[in-house]
């Protein structure tokens, strides 16, 4: 085994002492790739962070990384500002320092066009950052910040390297950010909306052009009253503002969208989405950047094909778990196959697997992901364990995690939307059961339009959303889970679609008859 230099005499921050098995060999690798794209499949715990950040500072690239979450932002930032690692953030990160009601810099006295003098003088704490951005060699940012800025504004500056991070993501970022919405209840907006709501792209559009000006008069109304009293007008004045500056945006690009765009309308809302984010990636993502580096735990070659990247211009790697086996297993137990036809009977069997997987870990901590708020509400009324589950809402899911992983006595957490977004380590969990394999809802016109072009495009959601599942538990190798699906469904689709997920996870998947033995604590 090579003996390489520990990555704080590259100019790493001293805590990073050692390199994960293999993290070095990746380094490398993302140096001397052969095109302008890399895609790294490193699983939890491999130090995904790490390895990009010793690429940029060896290979002395000017760097900007994207993230999917704030949360993360601040994670990296923490561990990497020693090496003038430099954060930015949207306007509504950043309070205005003209005003003393917390009122957020995107609603500051500036949208009004009143010339602040906090940006003049270089005070102003959301333009410090971007000066800082600008002349910083290494950027961390968040995926909306970075394509809103291009779009909308001057952009940070020429960069040498781009690195996205938990870029399996990469798709459902750029489709949302694209995605124009219209409310149809917003006191500010819903007045430009038309009586009759039509179902045709061609009349969204004329009616784009078309009510264009008057949101401008309404813009420059607000504006002149604020001209006439030094940039001071009502705090509801600039909230108003803001929902006319959006709307305004909106208005531009609806008469841009051509017959790839799909319309879908509801009771709150119009929304206007690209069938596939593929065309428009290089414009607002990539952005000619000579490097582009994505990295993820589940990202494959169905993610990049999403984004039209082509296979010539990428190389991917897949790089083995750091994380023993054993302490990772999905095991399947065979119960049923989950769909929409399930009778009583079914959910009745689906029930009885689901206490019986408990009856031996009741002293433990665990989680059910039941997928829908129907079968978890099912579950919380019939469980023979219904005492010891607690469940949320959907606004008070932060709250109940909170209160799950603070507690010190044996409790079941059932959720039908923990997917992503938090970890449970150690004692936290140590048991999940998912109770369904997690197909995309088919009742979207979006959905379905992209279904129609790619009907393996279900699947590969189902995967992603199952790999990401498993992931909420086993965070370190020393750490461990046992992790339990009851839904058939899940071996028929993980063998005819191997190619959308890792090697690493496919080792730990088990058929099994016979519940395993809770494993002791």
């Amino acid at each position: 085994m090579v003996d390489y230099p520990a990555p704080y005499e590259f100019g790493l921050p001293e805590k990073f002492k050692s390199w994960y098995p293999r993290q070095f060999e990746a380094v490398q690798e993302v140096l001397s790739k052969p095109n302008r794209f890399f895609t790294g499949i490193l699983s939890t715990g491999s130090g995904k962070s790490l390895t990009y950040m010793a690429a940029a500072q060896m290979a002395g690239y000017r760097t900007a990384i994207l993230t999917g979450t704030k949360a993360l932002q601040t994670q990296l930032l923490r561990d990497f500002a020693p090496m003038g690692l430099t954060d930015v953030r949207g306007k509504n990160a950043y309070y205005c320092l003209l005003e003393s009601d917390g009122t957020r810099c995107n609603e500051g006295l500036c949208i009004t066009g009143f010339q602040c003098p906090e940006r003049l003088s270089k005070t102003c704490p959301y333009y410090r950052a971007i000066d800082r951005a600008i002349q910083s060699q290494l950027v961390i940012t968040n995926y909306h910040f970075w394509m809103y800025n291009h779009l909308y504004g001057e952009g940070l500056g020429k960069f040498d390297l781009l690195v996205l991070d938990e870029a399996h993501n990469i798709p459902q970022i750029v489709a949302d950010f694209l995605t124009v919405t219209l409310p149809r209840n917003h006191p500010v907006t819903c007045g430009f909306l038309p009586k009759l709501i039509s179902d045709k792209l061609e009349f969204w559009q004329s009616w784009a052009r078309e009510t264009e000006p008057y949101v401008d008069k309404e813009i420059e109304y607000i504006r002149g009253q604020a001209a006439s009293t030094g940039g001071r007008v009502t705090s509801a004045s600039r909230s108003a503002l803001a929902q006319l500056n959006s709307l305004k945006n909106s208005l531009t690009q609806i008469p841009k969208m051509d017959k790839d765009w799909i319309l879908e309308i509801s009771e709150h809302q119009i929304q206007f989405a690209p069938k596939w984010p593929k065309e428009y990636c290089e414009g607002v993502l990539f952005k000619n950047i000579p490097n582009v580096v994505f990295m993820s735990a589940t990202v494959c070659k169905k993610t990049i094909d999403l984004l039209g990247v082509k296979p010539e211009s990428n190389t991917i790697v897949e790089y083995p778990s750091t994380f023993p086996v054993k302490n990772r297993m999905l095991w399947h137990i065979p119960t049923l196959k989950m769909n929409n036809n399930n009778t009583d009977t079914d959910q009745k069997r689906w029930l009885s697997r689901i206490d019986q997987i408990l009856d031996g870990r009741l002293d433990r901590k665990g989680i059910i992901h039941t997928v829908s708020y129907k079968r978890r509400d099912y579950l919380l009324t019939h469980s023979r364990h219904r005492d010891l589950m607690l469940s949320h809402a959907p606004d008070d899911l932060e709250k109940v995690v909170s209160k799950f992983k603070q507690s010190l006595e044996p409790a079941i957490l059932v959720s039908p939307s923990l997917t992503t977004g938090y970890d449970f380590d150690h004692e936290s969990c140590r048991f999940q059961i998912i109770g369904k394999v997690a197909f995309p809802d088919m009742s979207s016109p979006i959905l379905k339009a992209r279904l129609e072009d790619d009907p393996d495009y279900s699947a590969y959601l189902a995967i992603q959303s199952l790999i990401q599942t498993v992931g909420r538990a086993t965070r370190a190798p020393d750490d461990w889970s046992e992790n339990f699906i009851i839904d058939d469904n899940v071996r028929w689709i993980l063998s005819a679609y191997k190619d959308f997920s890792p090697a690493w996870f496919r080792a730990a998947f088990k058929t099994t008859d016979i519940i395993p033995t809770a494993r002791e604590l």
